[in-house]
């Protein structure tokens, strides 16, 4: 995992998503450890928007992972879906695995940081939450497709 304080390490301008630019990455990641619900709920949504457009993953998916998965332990709001957010960038057909390009792909670098945070992760399937212990499970389900 890697905590907000290193998010100026990754070359985020460098780096694409469904928009262009990933360069507002960090803003959006920054926000999800704000005390408003509301804020961190709107960055959630851009985020979906960008580094997960309708089922796509790219360049910068793989890069926010190790974020998204601090704040998946260590902000106060919207935890279960920050963990379903982990889970649905790692989607694919389990069949692409076998083609020759995967290992090039955005998906295969997502499931490949996922599968480095996956241990810090573990403690959200004792989470006193339902829906936190749901996703956290939906999270390991996610890799084993990887």
């Amino acid at each position: 995992m890697r905590a907000p304080t290193e998010l100026d390490r990754v070359q985020w301008h460098t780096l694409t998503h469904a928009y262009g630019s990933a360069e507002d990455v960090p803003e959006l990641i920054a926000a999800l450890y704000e005390d408003d619900e509301e804020t961190a709920g709107e960055a959630l949504y851009e985020l979906y928007g960008t580094i997960h457009h309708q089922g796509t993953v790219y360049a910068a998916s793989a890069p926010a992972v190790p974020f998204l998965a601090h704040a998946a332990r260590h902000a106060p709001a919207k935890r279960d879906e920050l963990l379903m957010l982990l889970a649905v960038l790692a989607d694919h057909d389990p069949a692409d695995v076998a083609l020759p390009h995967w290992a090039d792909t955005p998906v295969a670098a997502v499931c490949a940081e996922l599968a480095r945070v996956l241990p810090e992760l573990l403690p959200c399937l004792g989470d006193p939450d339902r829906a936190v212990r749901r996703a956290a499970l939906r999270v390991v389900a996610a890799l084993p497709r990887c």
